[in-house]
């Protein structure tokens, strides 16, 4: 048990430095899709390009500022419940990946939905303050099942899968499926994302001026959110992966 704990603490630690080393990049791309979607800024570029100059020329103002905060708060404990619900196996009637996946889900979502209730209403300044649409709400549900499911299930199960089936190395297919996956999943999770954005932003507009928004702004989106989950939930995948590997060879037993 005392050996398990120390697991589970060097897990933790791996979580933790993952969350913090993800976060300054995902805070200039998150905050610029919901800048440009509530019209601070003419495209997308020009949101990314103002943050990413806060990053880089006032870092220490970035980093104490409410974006940073927010994102930090979302990504410790999603990558803290993905690396601690290995340790644990709570029934044996739900098979072991779903839990974790359950569980990664309810701390990302709780946090991200919380996050996402703080950016909406303090980043767009041209109308008060409302409450978020239940449809906003369940279609950011939806966004956030299928992004954990691309960064959390699908490279350990498909992994398993090529190697059983195809000889691939078990190692080499899952980092070239955490790599993959969470940015590939945005094609699909656009939609979504924007759908939730202009249904709390634009109440009075029909389904169909949505959509016509959304396809004006769809390939600019999608590039800007995969280089957000190409960093945080592929290249931090690995990088989450590899410092368990390292903090558990260096974990005194005795």
């Amino acid at each position: 048990m005392q050996s398990r704990n120390k697991l589970i603490l060097a897990d933790t630690l791996a979580a933790i430095c993952t969350g913090f080393a993800v976060s300054p990049l995902n805070t200039v791309i998150d905050k610029s899709v919901m800048e440009f979607a509530n019209r601070k800024y003419p495209t997308i570029w020009a949101a990314a390009g103002n943050s990413l100059k806060s990053l880089l020329t006032q870092p220490l103002n970035f980093v104490r500022g409410f974006e940073f905060r927010w994102m930090c708060f979302v990504y410790l404990p999603t990558f803290t419940a993905g690396n601690v619900m290995d340790h644990y196996n709570l029934t044996d009637s739900i098979p072991h990946p779903i839990q974790k996946l359950l569980a990664v889900f309810l701390a990302n979502t709780i946090t991200s939905l919380i996050k996402d209730r703080i950016y909406i209403r303090r980043l767009n300044p041209h109308k008060p303050i409302e409450p978020l649409p239940l449809s906003s709400l369940m279609l950011l549900f939806t966004r956030d099942m299928v992004a954990m499911a691309a960064a959390f299930t699908v490279p350990p199960i498909g992994a398993r899968y090529m190697k059983d089936n195809h000889g691939w190395d078990y190692a080499t297919a899952e980092r070239i499926l955490q790599l993959a996956c969470p940015p590939l999943l945005q094609i699909f999770v656009v939609p979504v994302h924007l759908l939730a954005l202009g249904l709390y932003n634009d109440k009075g507009k029909t389904m169909s001026e949505h959509f016509r928004y959304i396809r004006s702004i769809y390939f600019s989106t999608v590039a800007m959110r995969m280089m957000r989950f190409l960093p945080s939930y592929g290249i931090g995948g690995i990088f989450n992966i590899e410092l368990r590997k390292y903090l558990k060879g260096h974990v005194p037993f005795e």
